[in-house]
Parts: C-alpha cells; structure tokens; sequence
C-alpha cells in the first residue's frame, strides 16, 4: 500500500521504492519481463538530474580592494552585512561569501 503523504510535488524517491515493490510482486507472479521492464524505468527514468546550466553571474567578481575593505568593516564596525555591502557597492550574498571565507583575496570561489 503506498503511504500517503501531504501532496509537496512529486516525490521522485518515493516512487523508485514503490515501483520496485509492484517489480518483486511481478515477478514473484512470473512475469519476470514486465518485472525487468519495471525495474527499467527506476533505473533509467526516475532519476533527479543534475541542472546542466546555470544562471549567468549577475554581479561582477569582488576586486582584492573590496575584499580587504568588507574583511576589515566585518572587523573594525557592528555593521549589517547588508551595510558592508552598500558601503563596499557590493550585494550582500557576495559580503556573506567573502565574510564565510568562500572567495579568496582575488575575489574568485574557492
């Protein structure tokens, strides 16, 4: 019996277990090519694929100056990492970024 859950889109995971449940009662019923096709389409179909393309970047790579200058506000203020970021004329995702050490002094993603 398939569990019923609050209805949040598909559920890709879900599916893969019931599908090769209804595979192992075919085929215990001898119908081991509609098992097989089954077991086909789990494998084959009912995969999350990976986004093969990614956004353009919005916003240009932070220059070393701006960098240095959002490290050194983060240590030297009690200001907002949205504040830095006006002050730096940078948006805040890329302050959170340099802030967490995901972007070396170039500016590039580590």
């Amino acid at each position: 019996m398939v569990k019923r859950r609050p209805n949040y889109g598909s559920n890709i995971p879900l599916a893969r277990e019931e599908l090769l449940k209804i595979a192992l009662d075919v085929e215990s019923n001898g119908d081991t090519a509609n098992a097989d096709n089954i077991r086909h389409i789990v494998s084959r179909l009912l995969k999350r694929r990976r986004g093969s393309r990614s956004a353009p970047a919005q916003h240009a790579r932070p220059t070393r100056k701006q960098v240095d200058e959002v490290k050194k506000l983060a240590k030297t203020t009690s200001l907002s990492q949205q504040e830095i970021a006006e002050k730096v004329d940078l948006n805040a995702g890329r302050v959170s970024e340099i802030l967490a050490g995901l972007r070396d002094a170039n500016g590039s993603i580590r």
